[in-house]
This record gives structure tokens, sequence and C-alpha cells, in this order.
């Protein structure tokens, strides 16, 4: 299984995409995480910066 596979099994689960959220927008290091990610993968990224926030993308 792929990196983006297991995430994608991991992310399906309501309460791991809530305890993800908390963590990127209170932890440095997974905001940088987030932020490269939405950097690197544009429209194809998990996530979207929405007034300061980092949030998944609907």
């Amino acid at each position: 299984m792929s990196i983006d596979g297991a995430h994608d099994l991991i992310f399906a689960d309501e309460e791991m995409r809530r305890l993800v959220a908390r963590r990127i927008n209170h932890d440095p290091e997974c905001r940088k995480q987030a932020l490269w990610d939405m950097q690197e993968k544009g429209n194809r990224s998990r996530f979207i910066e929405v007034e300061g926030k980092i949030r998944f993308r609907t």
C-alpha cells in the first residue's frame, strides 16, 4: 500500500480527521508539513487554508 493509500484509510475516519486537524493547527511542525503538502499538491492536497486555519478539503 502506498503512503497516500494509507492516509486515505486513516482520514476516512471522522475522529482521526478531527484529531489531525487539531494537531495541524496547534503544532508548528505539523502545520509546516500540511503547508508543504498544499504547496506541492495544489488542488490535489487534502488540506485547504481558511481564515488562517488549515482544514481538510471537503
